[in-house]
């Protein structure tokens, strides 16, 4: 199983919103999921969206464990609930690699979808994993963490890419 080269921020095939998986069944799906984890796991990441590799599918994979012992898999995910409360926490993304910034998601949230065996889920996520998932999904809908930034953060972000890519 390859690991995939992840895209980098500004590439506009970040920006675009995925297409459902109709054949969760189909070998290359299965490859492409192998693949995504693999990947994911290399990088260190806690979650990876398949455009973050330039993959038009909406599949996320992530694992909040420590020792990422178990990675998980959401097929065609779609958030169906959102709390009113809301948590910031500090965001980092793979397409962004060395930032991290102060985001605001909601504490928690309900997500329906599928597993790679073609199982329907319905699962409640709270403060981190739902941090996680929020963050996967915007991705898959053509959102980077970057979009969600007040116009004074957004200022603070160009500051810190422009000495990031100077490195």
């Amino acid at each position: 199983m390859p690991i995939q080269k992840i895209l980098v921020y500004p590439n506009p095939f970040l920006n675009q919103k995925t297409q459902p998986v109709d054949h969760i069944e189909n070998v290359d799906i299965q490859t492409l999921i192998d693949d995504m984890i693999e990947t994911m796991l290399e990088y260190g990441g806690v979650g990876l969206a398949a455009n973050q590799i330039g993959i038009d599918k909406s599949i996320i994979v992530y694992d909040q464990t420590e020792g990422k012992t178990d990675t998980r898999v959401l097929i065609n995910p779609e958030i169906t609930e959102k709390s009113t409360s809301m948590q910031k926490s500090k965001e980092g993304c793979l397409c962004i690699p060395g930032l991290f910034i102060p985001i605001n998601r909601y504490t928690k949230i309900k997500v329906k979808g599928y597993t790679r065996e073609g199982i329907k889920i319905d699962l409640e996520a709270e403060t981190q994993l739902a941090n996680i998932l929020q963050h996967e999904i915007d991705h898959l809908n053509g959102i980077l963490f970057v979009d969600r930034l007040s116009k004074i953060q957004r200022q603070v972000f160009r500051k810190r890419l422009r000495r990031i890519k100077k490195f």
